[in-house]
């Protein structure tokens, strides 16, 4: 409408398409620098087939691994802390949806352990000294074909080697970490005596 009071109208369809519905899942152990596995669970919400998946999460420190543009991407947090992660997808017709959800990355434990003197035939006694939380589980490989679950086990070499030692311990947190170390076993001693 002019000031002079002329008026004039157009009317134009406009084709509202709907957007996408963001949504991920992820794995069930957060642990940091260990793999996360990112599954995509997004809908098309009826708007067309969703072309472009853009993930960032919120992990600077990981350099170049902090975004992805995968649609099931596996990612290691750098850290033990919290991170925002963030998606967004978008369909064919350019619309899109951003979803954020905060995960907390809990820390990895250090595998350690020591070992008495190891001797063959006899007992030798293995010593847990791992660290980074309460664990939940051990796992012991004693290079000889012999395992045990048991936190501070003893274990008998039949035969005098090198052999190496292998332990994984997982923390309540169900974090996950393991060492190997060789550990020297010795053999017997030979008696002998001589008499007059």
């Amino acid at each position: 409408t002019t000031t002079a009071g002329c008026t004039t109208t157009i009317s134009k369809t406009v084709n509202s398409v709907p957007a996408p519905i963001a949504n991920f899942s992820y794995s069930s152990t957060l642990c940091d620098n260990q793999p996360v596995q990112f599954s995509d669970q997004s809908q098309t919400g009826g708007g067309g087939s969703i072309q472009s998946w853009n993930w960032n999460f919120g992990d600077p420190a990981s350099g170049m691994n902090n975004t992805s543009t995968a649609q099931n991407p596996v990612h290691q947090f750098s850290a033990a802390a919290t991170f925002t992660v963030t998606l967004t997808v978008t369909n064919g017709n350019g619309c899109y949806q951003t979803i954020d959800t905060v995960l907390t990355i809990g820390q990895r434990p250090v595998a350690n352990f020591a070992a008495d003197t190891a001797c063959q035939g006899s007992l030798t006694t293995f010593t847990d000294l791992s660290t980074g939380g309460s664990m939940a589980s051990y796992n012991w490989d004693f290079g000889d074909g012999q395992f045990t679950t048991s936190a501070t086990p003893t274990h008998l070499y039949a035969i005098p080697a090198v052999y190496q030692v292998h332990l994984t311990v997982t923390n309540t947190l169900g974090c996950q970490r393991d060492t190997i170390k060789p550990v020297l076993v010795l053999g017997k001693p030979v008696p002998l005596f001589s008499y007059e």
